[in-house]
């Protein structure tokens, strides 16, 4: 498994547990690192834990818009960090392709999520990918 993989899947599994369990972030993530014990993946996988939760009110209200009859409350907890953590990397990590961002939730809502989580993410992030890349699309023109 690549380090940017295993960090997305880092990142989901903290995601998860600070969605069931709010506490001091800066705390949590030391308690979650120290638990996990690994230094390869530390850099993205803190950088996509505090993107995603720095943005969490507009990542929310994103995915909120493109999944139909699905307040992300009501989602499963996996499902709504998948949707998260990709959603945050097709807003603001421009550097990293829509399609390799989706491609990645997928995988990871195969691995950790329920029979229907990989349709129900990939719906959901290609309506959120088409609507950045003709957002950027009418910037340019």
């Amino acid at each position: 498994m690549g380090k940017r993989r295993q960090s997305r899947e880092l990142t989901l599994k903290f995601l998860y547990l600070y969605d069931l369990n709010k506490g001091d972030l800066e705390e949590q993530k030391k308690m979650f690192w120290d638990w996990v014990g690994k230094d390869q993946a530390k850099d993205f996988t803190f950088q996509l834990i505090d993107s995603t939760l720095n943005n969490l009110e507009k990542v929310d209200e994103v995915i909120n818009k493109f999944s139909d009859n699905w307040d992300i409350e009501r989602m499963g907890t996996i499902d709504r960090n998948i949707l998260r953590l990709a959603s945050c990397e097709l807003m603001f990590h421009k550097n990293v392709p829509g399609k390799v961002a989706i491609d990645e939730a997928v995988e990871i809502a195969k691995k950790y999520g329920g029979k229907q989580s990989s349709d129900f993410v990939n719906g959901i992030l290609d309506r959120v990918n088409s609507h950045i890349s003709s957002s950027l699309a009418q910037e340019v023109n």
